[in-house]
């Protein structure tokens, strides 16, 4: 109880309006405005505490997330069978280590104002380190929905499919998305406030003459968000779809084993897509509902 009391979060409150609420006599309609206030109260405070141990829950995941990323390319790489999917979950997982260390431990680094200061004052290291937040931040997100696609390909046309050819079209796909989304990600060099800067770090951008190229935040924003959940909940109903009618065919004309070898590549993928569409929905709703 000494700890909680002591905590600078114990009376986060606004005294004037709450002096009011602490009268005894209240009618209806004060009564269910302090009960508003009492409920805003709990958010508030909530958010205290969270923001006290914040950086350090998230440098510790990062840290984790950073060694599973390292820990599934090295399983990606030593598989002597690789074919398309491990070619986009290789580089998924490269794209998702760079994405932390990018847009999570370089802002956790920023919060110190010594190396903000510094960070800041060098021109072209600020900028670069904008166009990668934009391009890290956009492209693991298509390499998911590029992912899904393939599966939507080996599941609609699985006897047609070749592995080597798959392999160089997955390769060739990657390095033309890769150009594209660093196309799009340039004009962070002009524009020091891209799609990244409404975020719970809050960074400041560099100290720079900054050129606002709004037409390029939105496109990317939608690019970012609204474009690849869009495809992806599609995709993934035709997924679901067609795994149940391609059971019912491998049930008649192959073998078990090759069913259920079946059944864990499209599924796998399919959970994925599932998961990206449920944790990457809400950044997408925040994001338009500020804009």
């Amino acid at each position: 109880m000494e700890i909680y009391e002591s905590s600078s979060c114990y009376d986060v409150r606004y005294p004037a309006i709450h002096r009011h609420c602490d009268k005894t006599e209240t009618n209806g309609s004060t009564y269910d405005y302090c009960q508003q206030l009492n409920l805003i109260d709990i958010f508030m405070k909530a958010d205290c505490y969270i923001e006290k141990v914040f950086l350090q829950v998230t440098g510790s995941l990062v840290i984790i997330g950073t060694i599973l990323n390292l820990f599934s390319l090295y399983c990606l790489y030593k598989m002597k069978k690789r074919n398309s999917q491990n070619v986009y979950l290789s580089v998924l997982s490269l794209a998702d280590t760079m994405n932390l260390q990018i847009n999570f431990t370089l802002p956790i680094l920023r919060q110190f104002s010594k190396f903000d200061e510094i960070f800041r004052s060098a021109s072209l290291i600020c900028r670069l380190s904008g166009v990668l937040t934009e391009f890290f931040l956009i492209f693991p997100t298509w390499i998911i929905v590029l992912l899904t696609f393939e599966c939507l390909i080996f599941i609609t046309w699985p006897l047609k499919r070749r592995s080597s050819y798959s392999r160089t079209h997955a390769k060739i796909a990657v390095a033309f998305l890769a150009f594209i989304v660093f196309g799009l990600s340039l004009y962070r060099l002009k524009d020091l406030k891209g799609i990244d800067q409404v975020s719970v770090f809050s960074v400041v951008a560099c100290n720079e003459t900054h050129q606002p190229i709004g037409f390029m935040i939105n496109l990317n924003l939608m690019i970012w968000t609204l474009v690849p959940e869009c495809l992806t909940l599609i995709m993934s109903l035709i997924i679901a779809y067609q795994i149940k009618l391609a059971t019912r065919q491998f049930q008649r004309a192959h073998s078990k084993a090759r069913q259920l070898k079946y059944n864990q590549a499209t599924k796998t993928v399919l959970l994925i897509s599932i998961l990206f569409l449920i944790f990457h929905t809400p950044t997408g709703n925040f994001y338009f509902s500020i804009d």
